[in-house]
């Protein structure tokens, strides 16, 4: 089993999910991706790299629109979710202090 796969089975659908309103489900995504930082290890740009992604996250749900938009902007949110992932990666791997 993944970590993502036993955080969603374990904590987050049970603490509601998605089926709370849009505040739950802010905070219930926002807790699960902490708890995924800090299982990586206790040390602050674990915790900020996990909140990052939460809050991209919750902007992905909620706050763009559902509809791709056709491939090119399909593309460009692949693009830019890649430009993301990449750059939060600095967050992760960096060893100097906060």
């Amino acid at each position: 089993i993944t970590l993502g796969a036993f955080v969603r089975r374990h904590i987050y659908i049970p603490m509601g999910g998605s089926r709370l309103g849009t505040m739950r489900t802010s905070v219930n995504i926002g807790f699960a991706m902490l708890l995924i930082g800090l299982w990586h290890g206790l040390s602050w740009n674990f915790i900020v790299w996990a909140l990052l992604h939460a809050a991209a996250m919750i902007v992905e749900r909620f706050a763009l629109p559902r509809a791709s938009g056709g491939p090119f902007w399909r593309l460009i949110r692949v693009v830019i979710t890649q430009i993301f992932v990449t750059g939060t990666w600095a967050v992760f791997f960096w060893t100097g202090g906060l």
